[in-house]
């Protein structure tokens, strides 16, 4: 059981160009893992970047209503992943 931290954020400078996030996200929440999936209530509120932030090894899903199963996407203990996605996009975790 861990603590996993996601947060949706907006990239870009003045010309919205640059590959930067803005220090302020979009929305940002903690996900307790554990050896069922358990989803991020909250969703990209538009295209964005995801950044999840691990304190155990986990495997991940997403989507809109994304459910995480032993055999997705791992994430080890301590480990940040960014990607990008659609609006609606949600994170699920399980224990991995």
């Amino acid at each position: 059981m861990g603590t996993v931290n996601v947060a949706f954020l907006s990239a870009g400078g003045p010309s919205g160009a640059v590959p930067v996030y803005n220090a302020i996200p979009l929305s940002t929440e903690n996900v307790t893992s554990s050896g069922v999936s358990a989803a991020s209530t909250g969703a990209a509120p538009r295209p964005c970047y995801v950044r999840v932030r691990t304190d155990t090894a986990v495997r991940m899903a997403f989507g809109p209503t994304p459910t995480a199963v032993a055999t997705g996407m791992w994430l080890g203990a301590n480990e940040t992943f960014d990607a990008f996605v659609p609006a609606g996009t949600k994170v699920a975790v399980i224990d991995g």
